[in-house]
């Protein structure tokens, strides 16, 4: 994560060529067995007629291994969109953990303007978005990820589930006993 400016918080230090490099996607699209691909599964489980998930369906320790890269928006006036929660493998591939923080305070330019666009569709539609690109930190090469961004709701409150993760990551099929 960059050093904070005064008087202004401090943002992640990925470099974008995620604006250039963006494209969406169909759900056909998605590899098997990625974390996007597994939570849209979820979603259409558990979506309501409305097309959106009720968070109280939503039982995270059933989920596990899609955890690490999932991220939870509450969306504000605005619209604004607040991180209520970042996965490890989110916050890893982001340097830093943005959970409580406003998504225009640690992204901005183009990517923000990518972001609010699909955020904004996703919550007026009810149907999610796939999409991938390429992003890069300023300590590491580039790498593709794969991006899912689902409505949610809890209460009164829209929320939205976005699934963040590289371009190889797979979930194993486990069984338990």
């Amino acid at each position: 994560m960059s050093k904070p400016h005064p008087g202004r918080p401090a943002t992640s230090d990925y470099i974008t060529c995620a604006a250039s490099t963006y494209r969406v996607l169909q759900a056909s699209d998605l590899p098997a067995d990625h974390p996007v691909e597994k939570f849209n599964r979820i979603y259409q489980a558990l979506a309501g007629d409305d097309g959106v998930i009720d968070r109280q369906k939503f039982d995270p320790t059933e989920h596990r291994d899609v955890l690490p890269w999932i991220q939870i928006f509450e969306v504000h006036e605005g619209p604004r969109y607040k991180a209520r929660l970042l996965g490890t493998g989110v916050t890893t591939l982001l340097h830093g953990d943005f959970t409580g923080w406003y998504l225009d305070d640690y992204i901005s330019g183009e990517i923000l303007d990518h972001r609010n666009h699909e955020f904004g569709t996703v919550n007026y539609t009810n149907e999610p978005i796939f999409s991938m690109s390429v992003i890069q930190s300023e300590r590491v090469y580039p790498w593709e990820v794969y991006r899912g961004i689902f409505p949610a709701r809890q209460g009164d409150m829209d929320l939205l589930f976005v699934i963040l993760a590289p371009e190889n990551e797979r979930l194993k099929n486990t069984t338990f006993l």
